[in-house]
């Protein structure tokens, strides 16, 4: 037990020497870390599947897909203009 309470009364002399900015950083620093341990913890203990975005990336278009999807919608726009102008 003595071993202890030298070995904590050491680090707390040290810790009482420090300068208050000093303090200040080791106080930022250990929050930054404690916070970034839990962080970590939850990420790795939880299911990180979502229905929402895996329906979303199997329901993706591919690239060839897309640029077919985005002519046929450009044909659309063009043909219902078309049309506007014609019922003038």
């Amino acid at each position: 037990m003595s071993k202890s309470s030298t070995a904590s009364d050491g680090l707390r002399s040290r810790y009482q020497k420090l300068s208050s900015s000093t303090r200040s950083l080791l106080k930022f620093l250990g929050v930054i870390l404690l916070l970034t341990v839990l962080g970590l913890i939850y990420h790795f203990n939880t299911d990180q599947s979502i229905e929402s975005t895996q329906k979303f990336f199997e329901q993706r278009k591919q690239f060839q897909e897309y640029h077919n999807y985005k002519k046929e919608e450009e044909t659309a726009k063009k043909k219902a203009e078309r049309n506007i102008f014609l019922q003038d």
